[in-house]
C-alpha cells in the first residue's frame, strides 16, 4: 500500500478481499465448518462522488464509510443466496471494525473486518428420495 498513489493500477473505488488462513473443524459426512474472519480494503479516490449525494462532492473519511455500508449489505445478500444453492451455511455475519487510514493525498484505504461462522455441506453426496414397497406379511401369509 506504501506505492499506491504513484502507481495506481486500478480504478477506484476498488475492494480487495484478505483472508487469513481459515482453521476448518471437520464433521460427519463429508461436512466442514469454521469461524472466518476477513478482511475488505476498500480505496476510494478522495473527489470520487459518494452514491448516496446526488451533488456529486468530494468523498471525506466519514463519506467514505457509505461504501462500507453498501459492502456490508451487497454481502448479506451475497451470503443468503450462497447459502441458499450451493451447500454452504454462512450464518452471523458481523462488522467487527472499520479502520480509516489517511496515510495517502489523493486515497483513503478503508479496512472492514468481518467475521462469520460457516457450514460446508457441498461434498455431501445428495441423496435421492426412493419410493418404498415394503412386503408385510401377518403370521407367515
Amino acid at each position: 500500500m506504501i506505492h499506491i498513489e504513484q502507481e495506481q493500477p486500478f480504478y477506484t473505488p476498488a475492494v480487495f478481499v484478505e483472508f487469513p488462513p481459515i482453521q476448518w473443524k471437520t464433521l460427519p459426512h463429508l461436512n466442514r465448518e469454521a469461524a472466518i474472519d476477513f478482511h475488505l480494503h476498500i480505496l476510494v479516490h478522495v473527489n470520487s462522488p459518494i452514491p448516496t449525494q446526488p451533488n456529486g462532492t468530494g468523498t471525506t473519511a466519514l463519506d467514505a464509510l457509505v461504501f462500507s455500508d453498501i459492502l456490508y449489505q451487497g454481502l448479506q445478500k451475497q451470503f443468503a443466496d450462497i447459502s441458499e444453492h450451493h451447500g454452504i451455511t454462512i450464518n452471523a455475519l458481523t462488522l467487527e471494525t472499520s479502520e480509516i487510514e489517511h496515510d495517502f493525498e489523493e486515497i483513503l484505504h478503508l479496512t472492514d473486518t468481518y467475521s462469520c461462522h460457516i457450514t460446508d455441506r457441498s461434498a455431501t453426496p445428495l441423496l435421492k428420495p426412493h419410493q418404498a414397497k415394503p412386503k408385510i406379511m401377518i403370521n407367515g401369509k
